[in-house]
């Protein structure tokens, strides 16, 4: 038989117990973003070299996930397509084999139309004006308009620079591009816009560009400075043209069901750390542009300053010719300049 005085001690013992397991499983719950469960863990990859902004931005997320959740949310990177190509890790995303990819978003309008916007040439003005935009109700709901399409959801959007031309002849005009076979990358927008341009815009992958340059079986390309650079095509482009005809960011990219099934506060944490590695990456491009083309001209390369007053009439309907159905979204972005 317990006595009244033991049984005091006996209830003040079992009280400080669970008061120290309540208070033990909220600092672990503080500690762990997780809902207790496993680690969450991120198969991230990438297709550039881990030279490019994207492998620095997505090593970046990295840290900060690591940091921000103790440890509890792991991203594993994997650049230079170590994962297989990028429309294989596209894919990747809806099938749920891995979670995230850094890229352009524009490599999703095979699964939504909605993505080819980022395509859409002098629509953007410049970073400010699309991080703007991108961070505003009217991107929120962009990216959920494409994630209800794709299954891909875009959790931040980083400025990757201006696209430009590296050509073998001097374009001034859209006049000078009579004829001329410009690579362009394998999507409706950017085909068009250099027909309308009066190019012929040949698709090809990014690999196969600076021998088909070299060979003299395309006669230029485009795209951002940073492609420009690590592709050296200085080496085989005597003209760099600064037509700024698309502002491009890039984007970290998420399967959808995943970003769902994201605890509350994981997720916060995770797009907390997108969107700080994201500004990273467009700080380091920002940075770097103005080396980029001063690395052109060291090498030899003419640059040139073309009238791009002349390109944006000659794409002035382009928008309402081609793609009606994105007007009203063109129309609030550039009201937003």
């Amino acid at each position: 038989m317990v006595s009244k005085k033991n049984g005091s001690k006996l209830l003040i013992v079992m009280v400080c117990f669970i008061f120290l397991v309540a208070f033990s499983f909220a600092e672990g719950s503080k500690e762990a973003p997780t809902g207790g469960a496993e680690p969450i863990l991120i198969k991230l990859g990438h297709a550039q070299s881990t030279s490019d902004v994207f492998h620095i931005a997505s090593q970046k997320f990295a840290e900060i996930c690591n940091e921000k959740s103790n440890g509890q949310i792991k991203v594993q990177v994997f650049p230079a397509g170590q994962l297989g190509s990028i429309r294989d890790m596209i894919e990747g995303l809806r099938i749920g084999t891995l979670q995230g990819v850094w890229d352009t978003p524009s490599r999703i309008e095979t699964y939504t139309e909605l993505a080819s916007i980022f395509n859409i040439p002098y629509l953007i003005e410049n970073r400010a004006h699309g991080e703007r935009v991108w961070e505003s109700e009217v991107g929120e709901k962009l990216f959920s308009d494409m994630a209800a399409n794709s299954g891909i959801r875009v959790v931040s959007m980083g400025w990757r620079g201006s696209r430009n031309m590296t050509t073998n002849r001097a374009i001034h005009t859209p006049a000078d591009l009579k004829g001329m076979k410009l690579r362009v990358p394998p999507y409706d927008i950017p085909v068009k816009t250099w027909q309308t341009l009066g190019a012929n815009p040949t698709p090809l992958d990014w690999n196969e560009v600076y021998l088909a340059l070299q060979q003299g079986t395309i006669d230029g390309q485009e795209n951002p400075m940073s492609n420009n650079i690590s592709g050296k095509l200085y080496e085989v482009c005597p003209y760099l043209i600064l037509t700024e005809h698309v502002k491009n960011f890039s984007a970290l990219m998420l399967g959808d069901q995943f970003y769902k099934k994201l605890p509350d506060d994981a997720r916060k944490i995770i797009v907390e750390a997108a969107i700080e590695a994201s500004k990273v990456q467009g700080d380091i491009v920002d940075a770097s542009e103005a080396e980029f083309i001063q690395k052109f001209k060291d090498e030899g390369v003419v640059v040139i300053n073309p009238d791009i007053s002349a390109f944006k009439d000659k794409l002035k309907t382009f928008v309402s010719d081609n793609y009606p159905q994105m007007e009203e979204y063109v129309k609030t972005i550039e009201a937003m300049k």
